[in-house]
């Protein structure tokens, strides 16, 4: 088949891959979510309303590294809403969403939020940034928040509440269902939060070490008593005086539990646990592998509650 035909064909097949993304995208997109967990709480919302919001990361995917595809920047331009925790844990969203914060929103800054600072110096800036962005970092880089969120329930329910407001704005005909959905989920919510800590209750002392610095909303909620992280910097281990370090405190401590997570490299894992002598659970932020719908964060936070409580009993 000649060159010219062929570049034709593959133009005619771009296109309509385009147009047919675009219409999908007008159909059912009009609400755009950033990660699984929020995702999950805003299908809660919006359940029997006829309308169900779209999710941005699928599995596999990290915030922390991830490149858009041609079809997200499609979701993106035909979005009404964009929910996000904020443009440093999502920092691929920076540049599509510059020119576009009239229908953004922030869940960081939403009334309501309860933030702490990180604990440890990674950052999660993407390198792809110009001069503006660069200055807007250094400034970020003078508060720095952690962006983990969701991991505290009474956090949830300040998300749920900046989402109705938003989703009222553009849906106001379902603002009656919208409400009834929120204070099902807010019941839920204390249901969890109540379980959570009582589950936990019994081994809230034990001491124990995440892989990645990114639990403490969920530790201080539930008076956990995390002594550290084997990570800076996502995947890149810490320096070899660190690690010592950090195995004194693992033998001054009587540290027994590693909680690795699905995104990090298992290998690298499996060589800290054994040279530390821990035990390993996972425990999972986003919901790798699970089904993305209104009850992922419901079923996410269980899960990693009867994880960690397992492990932690094994120091009895």
């Amino acid at each position: 088949m000649p060159k010219a035909k062929i570049q034709k064909i593959t133009a005619a097949a771009v296109s309509f891959f385009l147009v047919m993304s675009a219409e999908s995208a007008l159909a059912g997109d009009k609400v755009l979510v950033s990660i699984p967990p929020l995702h999950s709480l805003a299908a809660g919302l919006m359940a029997g309303t006829g309308e169900e919001p779209a999710l941005l990361l699928e599995d596999a995917a990290s915030p922390h590294s991830y490149s858009l595809k041609p079809s997200d920047m499609i979701k993106i331009e035909q979005a009404e809403l964009v929910v996000m925790v904020d443009e440093y844990l999502e920092g691929f969203l920076h540049k599509p969403l510059r020119d576009k914060q009239d229908k953004v929103l922030v869940l960081s800054q939403a009334k309501g939020i309860k933030t702490y600072p990180l604990r440890s110096i990674h950052h999660h800036h993407n390198e792809d940034v110009d001069e503006h962005s660069h200055e807007h970092n250094e400034h970020y880089e003078e508060s720095d928040i952690d962006e983990h969120i969701w991991l505290d329930t009474d956090n949830a329910k300040a998300v749920l509440n900046a989402l109705q407001d938003s989703l009222v704005k553009l849906y106001p005909e379902n603002q009656e269902k919208y409400q009834e959905n929120k204070i099902a989920l807010f019941a839920e919510l204390d249901e969890l939060k109540a379980k959570q800590q009582a589950e936990l209750a019994t081994v809230k002392n034990e001491p124990f070490l995440v892989y990645h610095d990114g639990w403490q909303y969920y530790e201080k909620q539930n008076g956990l008593n995390g002594v550290g992280s084997v990570v800076i910097d996502e995947d890149i281990l810490q320096s070899v005086k660190s690690r010592i370090a950090l195995a004194d405190k693992v033998q001054q401590l009587k540290v027994k539990c590693l909680f690795t997570e699905p995104q990090f490299d298992s290998a690298a894992v499996k060589s800290v646990a054994e040279d530390l002598g821990l035990k390993t659970a996972e425990i999972d932020a986003l919901g790798f592998g699970m089904p993305k719908d209104k009850n992922l964060y419901f079923a996410l936070m269980r899960k990693n509650t009867e994880n960690i409580r397992d492990c932690l009993k094994q120091n009895y």
